[in-house]
């Protein structure tokens, strides 16, 4: 029975075993794609919620359910797999099946909201699919929305969050589809430099400021402020009294500038991209390793990336030592090269540690 849910589900999402992985390792990548693609057709379904108010929503062009429903039916589909799906016993946190079966439907769910598979209505806690959209990167295609697992005429390959149809010829969009800016680190660098509203500050406050060069991760590159020792150039500043008071200082002989940064930077983790470009144009760029082997990569990301390119991220890997691991991600072959641009695109080395 086992191996006939393993077979179904790799025949269905188009998932194959690599070389040299365990069953538990193949187990972890099956459990994780087939909740996210259960994830998008529960909001097919219906709860005993919307039958009861049935007439509400019966003129509706969309289909939409509470969060509730869908992740109370995860969680028992969680329980389901995990009981039957050969997977690590320390892909999880210690703790009970109940909890790891709850803490995983509550992630899938959070991911695809994060990664616009699916969108909430206005503010309330209904969901439903996102509109299909298709974000082309040089040798792919990404499916965005929807709740398609096979689409005829072409091969659909799920990774992680993502579906993936192989491709060529096509015209780049996904920076657009994806709010990613049209510039090379150094270009971002100068776009920085001229497009801030600049002042002139004596920074009151108490500050830390971003050091270039550690090579730690970045959560551990913020040193206090000695305003007598700020460099020449662009700085990175924090007001560590002010959750997301990021401000940019410029230091040309003695005068300092400031600028302020708006709250969006630190809501969409932008300040990572400024991190990067920063360390880029220092000529420190911060490295991630990386692992080839036959049939896909293993990425050690040095800290977090830019939301965009985090969603992008989740949609191309499945996270390797644990369930919701940001850091080291499997990334498949046939996705690597449009990754390994998009992050050279921020400014980050590629280290290749086994080859």
């Amino acid at each position: 029975m086992n191996k006939n849910i393993v077979r179904k589900i790799s025949s269905d999402l188009n998932i194959n075993k690599y070389n040299n992985e365990s069953n538990e390792e193949y187990g972890n990548r099956l459990i994780y794609t087939a909740f996210a693609a259960w994830a998008r057709t529960l909001v097919l379904g219906k709860s005993y919620t919307d039958l009861y108010y049935e007439a509400k929503y019966v003129n509706a062009n969309y289909h939409n359910v509470d969060i509730m429903h869908i992740q109370v039916r995860l969680t028992q589909i969680a329980y389901g797999f995990l009981m039957s799906i050969p997977h690590s016993k320390d892909w999880f946190i210690n703790s009970s099946i109940e909890d790891q079966c709850s803490d995983l439907a509550s992630t899938i769910i959070e991911n695809l909201i994060f990664c616009y598979e699916l969108s909430k209505l206005n503010d309330s806690r209904r969901l439903t699919n996102s509109p299909i959209r298709h974000a082309n990167f040089k040798n792919n295609q990404l499916v965005l929305g929807g709740e398609q697992w096979k689409i005829s005429g072409k091969k659909l390959t799920s990774v992680g969050l993502g579906r993936w149809i192989q491709t060529v010829k096509l015209t780049e969009n996904y920076k657009e589809i994806f709010n990613i800016p049209k510039y090379s680190s150094d270009e971002y660098y100068n776009t920085l430099v001229e497009s801030a509203f600049w002042k002139e500050s004596n920074l009151n406050g108490r500050y830390k400021i971003f050091k270039v060069g550690t090579n730690f991760f970045y959560y551990k590159a913020w040193q206090d402020l000695n305003i007598s020792k700020i460099p020449q150039g662009i700085s990175l500043l924090k007001n560590i009294e002010v959750d997301g008071g990021y401000i940019l200082v410029k230091k040309n002989k003695d005068a300092v500038s400031t600028a302020r940064l708006d709250k969006w930077y630190y809501d969409e983790n932008e300040i990572y991209r400024i991190m990067y470009v920063l360390d880029s144009y220092n000529e420190t760029p911060a490295t991630f390793q990386v692992e080839i082997y036959d049939n896909y990569v293993i990425l050690h990301c040095h800290s977090k990336l830019p939301n965009p390119e985090m969603r992008i991220l989740l949609m191309s890997s499945w996270p390797k030592r644990f369930y919701n691991d940001i850091f080291y991600r499997i990334i498949p072959r046939f996705l690597w090269n449009d990754i390994e641009d998009m992050l050279v695109n921020l400014g980050i080395k590629i280290e290749y540690i086994n080859s």
